[in-house]
């Protein structure tokens, strides 16, 4: 709820350390698929942030949406990024360019989905 992330070691069942940089709570996460050590953030602030999740820093941020990003999701090949928000719009992220290359907005609602991508 504090815009914090707490990064665990599970099989020792101990914590490591925290993620700062979000305001606000932090909604949905995702590991990179190719950079198994950037995790990916997406919280109420309007905010993506890209963390070294290893190495404890925040490494870039990316914004656009006018309000909370409930959900997102890494494409397969980790080339890029979806979001769903409270301003009722889905978001595709090209993550070289770190911007959003697409909108989409003929939601009604809110977009809380988890599965942005298809996955065989």
């Amino acid at each position: 709820m504090d815009g914090t992330i707490s990064v665990f070691d599970v099989a020792r069942a101990k914590f490591l350390h925290h993620l700062e940089g979000h305001f606000m709570p932090v909604r949905s996460l995702a590991y990179s698929p190719i950079h198994p050590r950037v995790l990916y953030s997406a919280s109420d602030d309007a905010h993506i942030h890209m963390y070294d999740a290893e190495g404890k820093s925040l490494v870039g941020a990316m914004s656009g949406n006018s309000s909370w990003v409930l959900s997102m999701d890494v494409s397969p090949d980790g080339t890029a990024l979806a979001t769903g928000s409270s301003d009722r719009t889905v978001r595709l992220w090209d993550l070289s360019m770190r911007a959003a290359v697409q909108t989409m907005s003929s939601h009604k609602d809110q977009v809380w989905g988890w599965h942005l991508f298809h996955r065989e």
